[in-house]
């Protein structure tokens, strides 16, 4: 039984190493050099679909306004404000790029449940609390400097633009890309398998995670200084630090400071070598 321990968990490490090497970038551009048009109306919507200049369409009406999608076959990046527009028949649409623009509980509830979505950009500089509270098939993509956010269920990814003084509580095992400031960073104790991706260009002051469930990797894409704080009933056995980077970076677990690379990082703060994970993992399971 314990030599079948074993090499499941090298299964499991193996698995670790090899799931996580894609890299999501939330907003890419897809309008190359075309300038953008807003549009208002209906009318207006299906006379820029016809523009071939047109390279991004944005629907953001001053007052209340009904835009059908029925039968519209493009492939021009679309944005709409959800404040204002209500769309419909968007399963009944052949587009290519729909990004939604909200900036509330309700428009976020309204955006994850409708298809054919690309992005949800939530934006606004009140001081919120948001919830996923069922699974978004689509980028969700954080600009609220000022709110708070529990993900209680997936989205495809989730990146964090700006929360500079709000926080951010996953507990679904969501991928999170972290571009901007955030406060904390909290790994719920009901999480299972959250990935952390830090892209902060130039360089934060520090991140700052708090894991109570499993964080099981962390992938570094800037030499951002991580501090992170494994809870005493956290559910994490080890974290899969993958570095890009060129250079190590500060990691402080625990209020211990040292300058890592990539490796396999214990609750008691030390990266492991593969060989040095194993050998701590069997001697932590009472296996030879």
């Amino acid at each position: 039984m314990r030599k079948f321990r074993s090499l499941f968990f090298i299964m499991l490490v193996i698995t670790m190493m090899m799931g996580n090497t894609e890299t999501v970038k939330a907003d890419t551009d897809y309008s190359g050099a075309k300038p953008s048009k807003t549009v208002t109306t209906q009318k207006q919507l299906k006379e820029a679909l016809k523009d071939e200049n047109i390279g991004t369409i944005i629907i953001k009406p001053k007052k209340k306004t009904t835009f059908d999608f029925n039968g519209i076959e493009t492939s021009k990046d679309i944005h709409i404000h959800l404040s204002k527009a209500t769309v419909k028949n968007l399963d009944k649409a052949d587009t290519g790029w729909i990004t939604l623009i909200v900036s509330n509980q309700k428009e976020l509830d309204k955006a994850v449940g409708m298809s054919n979505i690309v992005k949800i950009r939530v934006e606004t500089d009140n001081k919120e609390k948001f919830v996923l509270k069922e699974h978004a098939s689509s980028n969700v993509i954080i600009n609220t400097p000022n709110s708070s956010w529990t993900l209680n269920d997936t989205a495809w990814h989730v990146e964090i633009e700006n929360l500079k003084n709000g926080t951010r509580t996953d507990n679904a095992g969501n991928k999170i890309g972290i571009e901007g400031d955030v406060k904390k960073v909290t790994v719920g104790p009901k999480a299972v398998d959250t990935v952390i991706q830090i892209y902060q260009e130039p360089v934060s002051k520090s991140v700052s995670i708090n894991v109570k469930g499993k964080l099981k990797t962390l992938e570094m894409y800037s030499t951002t200084p991580v501090k992170i704080t494994f809870s005493e009933n956290t559910t994490t056995d080890y974290v899969f630090i993958n570095n890009y980077t060129e250079e190590k970076f500060n990691l402080t677990v625990n209020g211990n400071k040292q300058k890592v690379g990539s490796g396999f990082l214990n609750t008691e703060g030390k990266v492991l070598s593969y060989e040095e994970l194993i050998a701590d993992y069997n001697a932590k399971n009472g296996n030879r």
